[in-house]
Order: structure tokens, then C-alpha cells, then sequence
């Protein structure tokens, strides 16, 4: 599937985004040259699944049904696919599992230490762009009302370790 020029654009930004954080998160958090080498490719790369889903729903500026919604959760799956001739398994798994929530209640439903952990940096930074960034269904957050989600949400979407650690950074950045 081609993408038009302007989702093009915003799919580019919102990779940019998120690898950005999740390099700095994952030296932030202690990994090693080779771990945060897999996590800045993954981060890159974590949406490439969506290639596979058609425009109409990735820019509905409504409410996704729940057809659409289970349409939009198989871009994991078909990003691991994607990439399986290409990239190593930890990196793959890494693009699979960047939906889970530390709780269960991610797409794969894993639970906390069954996330790998550079799937865990990634969720907490692709989240953290999506809401800070405008979607067609939605105006971008204001950065505080975003910090306070991530916040709220340790220990249920987010490894709460990551959490703090991902606070921090962002506390630099002011």
C-alpha cells in the first residue's frame, strides 16, 4: 500500500520521534552499545505494520470501530512479518510487542518481565509523541497533561522503573 505524501510525513515524524526518545531513554537506563543499537532501529521501524493497513482507518478522524480498532492492533504482527528476512529476533519482537501494557492488558497480553524491555522503552515513547502530536481524530496535548498520564499510567501501561526514568529525562529537557 502507498501512503499519501501527508501521512507519509507524519508517519516519518512520529518514527523520528519516537527513536529519538527511546535512544536517550535506553542510555538513560543503563543498556549497553548493542541493546541501544536494537532499540533505535525497532523505534524506527515500530510502525512499519501500518504499511499493511489501509489510509482510511490510520486517518478516520473518528472514532475507530471495533473491526478498525482490531485492524490497526494487527500492524504489529505484520511489522515482525515484514521485517523476519531482515532483522534479528530481539528487534522484531521489539516492533511485535511495543503495544503491551506492564498490567496484561496489551495487544499480545503479556505481562510485566514477559515484555522485552526494549519493547517497553518504545511503548512509553511512542506513546509520549502520540499525545503530545496532533491525530486526525484529536489536537495534540499540552506536554504536562501528557507527562501526568504517563505518570498515572506506571505500574499499569508502563514499567514503572522506565516511568521515572522517562520523567527525568523529559525534566531535562525543560
Amino acid at each position: 500500500m502507498l501512503l499519501t505524501d501527508q501521512l507519509e510525513e507524519k508517519v516519518k515524524i512520529h518514527s523520528h520521534n519516537t527513536m529519538r526518545y527511546a535512544v536517550q531513554l535506553a542510555k538513560d537506563a543503563g543498556l549497553d552499545e548493542k541493546e541501544i543499537y536494537q532499540v533505535q532501529v525497532a523505534a524506527n521501524l515500530h510502525d512499519i505494520g501500518k504499511l499493511a493497513i489501509p489510509e482510511e482507518i490510520l486517518m478516520k478522524p473518528g472514532k475507530l470501530t471495533e473491526e478498525e480498532r482490531k485492524i490497526i492492533m494487527g500492524h504489529t504482527a505484520y511489522g515482525d512479518e515484514m521485517l523476519k528476512d531482515i532483522f534479528s529476533v530481539e528487534i522484531r519482537r521489539m516492533v511485535r510487542y511495543h503495544h503491551e501494557n506492564e498490567d496484561g492488558s496489551g495487544y499480545h497480553h503479556l505481562l510485566g518481565d514477559q515484555i522485552i524491555y526494549g519493547a517497553k522503552i518504545i511503548h512509553i515513547c511512542d506513546v509520549y509523541d502520540a499525545l503530545a502530536s496532533d491525530r486526525p481524530y484529536r489536537r495534540a496535548w499540552p506536554d504536562e497533561e501528557v507527562l501526568q498520564y504517563i505518570r498515572e499510567q506506571s505500574g499499569h501501561m508502563f514499567d514503572p522503573e522506565l516511568t521515572n526514568i522517562f520523567l527525568k529525562m523529559k525534566m531535562k529537557d525543560e
